[in-house]
């Protein structure tokens, strides 16, 4: 990784060592979570945030199709960039801290919502799920995890003080 450089005033060391200190007082999540995850899931008994854990980790009887944490663990490069550009940004005073946690988290709930849409390698849908799927037009979605767009637009992000987080 590039070593980055910050010029400070010694007038301003005080505000930097300040701007440093916050960076770890808060984190941004990432997920199906607050009032989305506890919204009654399209045409079902369970929740989204329920729908979110069977697909994230499977079941004896669904396989896992993780559109959370494979999808995080494959883009870990480009997310490390990403943070510590915009950390730089917090320590120089170009972007507040929760300006910065704010971007990453508007920018990865994108990233994963765009995953589900688009597709992602995970198990194909049983022939029966497809069959159940086939609406009155005779169209069908045959993207696993992407019927109705609720999941894909249930992910969102928060930002929590590290005593929160917990």
């Amino acid at each position: 990784m590039a070593r980055s450089r910050i010029r400070i005033g010694k007038d301003r060391v005080d505000e930097f060592k300040r701007r440093v200190a916050s960076i770890g007082e808060s984190s941004v999540r990432v997920g199906v979570l607050g009032e989305k995850a506890a919204a009654m899931a399209d045409g079902g008994p369970m929740t989204v945030g329920q729908v979110a854990v069977v697909h994230e980790f499977g079941t004896s009887r669904i396989p896992k199709r993780s559109f959370l944490r494979e999808p995080i663990d494959r883009a870990r490069e480009e997310i490390d960039a990403r943070m510590t550009a915009l950390l730089m940004q917090v320590a120089s005073g170009e972007l507040e801290l929760h300006q910065a946690l704010n971007q990453i988290g508007l920018w990865l709930s994108a990233s994963l919502a765009d995953g589900i849409r688009k597709g992602l390698p995970v198990p194909p849908l049983k022939p029966e799920t497809v069959r159940r799927r086939t609406r009155k037009d005779g169209k069908t979605s045959e993207t696993p995890l992407f019927n109705t767009g609720q999941l894909a637009n249930s992910i969102t992000h928060q930002i929590v003080k590290r005593d929160e987080a917990e």
